[in-house]
């Protein structure tokens, strides 16, 4: 990979990197895939020492449902079990609450 995927995709909008790998991979028979999952509820908010931003984070999942890691790993775990000829998605987002994406 000569460094133009990253290239391209600096400055720009997160899924602008997928794009630029798919096209530059693609023709080796590469998939690219990008798992967008929003809040996730994971350890790693506990970690947080700044009073301001945890309190902040806390807001966010009063305020928005979040996902739980086993959610963003089934999705991981299907997405890579997929053969190349079956998936198109560029993008999967999880959100929680919604139907299963393999429905």
């Amino acid at each position: 990979m000569g460094g133009e995927p990253a290239m391209a995709a600096a400055g720009s909008e997160k899924p602008q990197l997928p794009a630029a790998l798919r096209a530059e991979l693609g023709p080796r028979d590469v998939r690219v895939s990008a798992i967008a999952p929003g809040l996730t509820d994971t350890e790693l908010g506990g970690h947080i020492d700044n009073p301001v931003l945890r309190e902040q984070l806390g807001g966010m999942f009063a305020a928005i449902p979040a996902l739980h890691a086993e959610d963003v790993a089934d999705l991981i775990a299907y997405t890579v079990s997929r053969p190349g000829r079956s998936t198109r998605a560029t993008r999967w987002c999880c959100r929680p609450g919604r139907p299963d994406l393999r429905a």
